[in-house]
């Protein structure tokens, strides 16, 4: 990418891309911690996410993302995610994984496509898979 030119990637591309890879359960902390650190990484190579977060980076039970709350609210009164019973925060996002329409090789392609870029999606999945921890809930 041309370190010169500021790109923005969309906030729902990224959370899309970090589900298929992490799905079909993710916390909710961990989510929202690993999302923003990948968007800070990213925005080293000259590619913003419209994010905004408080709290600690640090310390994932006390980071916020009104930004991260508001698309999975979208993502959850579309019946794409169910919030499991319990206080663990556990997302069931199997509707995704399991959608043909958002598999990650597609995801991945309009990444590159939004950026500009051949090869940015594989760039951000290599983002989103260094902070990715994947949960055997």
């Amino acid at each position: 990418m041309d370190g010169n030119i500021n790109k923005r990637l969309s906030l729902a591309l990224l959370f899309l891309i970090y589900i298929k890879k992490n799905g079909p359960k993710v916390n909710h902390k961990k989510l929202t911690s690993n999302i923003i650190k990948a968007s800070l990484e990213l925005k080293e190579k000259n590619i913003y996410v419209d994010i905004i977060f408080r709290g600690s980076i640090d310390d994932e039970d006390n980071i916020f993302s009104e930004s991260i709350d508001s698309e999975l609210w979208f993502w959850m009164s579309n019946k794409f995610i169910d919030l499991e019973a319990g206080d663990d925060h556990v997302l069931n996002v199997s509707k995704i994984c399991t959608n043909d329409n958002l598999s990650l090789e597609k995801l991945k392609e309009k990444t590159s496509i939004f950026l500009e870029d051949d090869k940015a999606g594989e760039k951000v999945e290599k983002i989103i898979d260094r902070y990715s921890e994947v949960c055997a809930l």
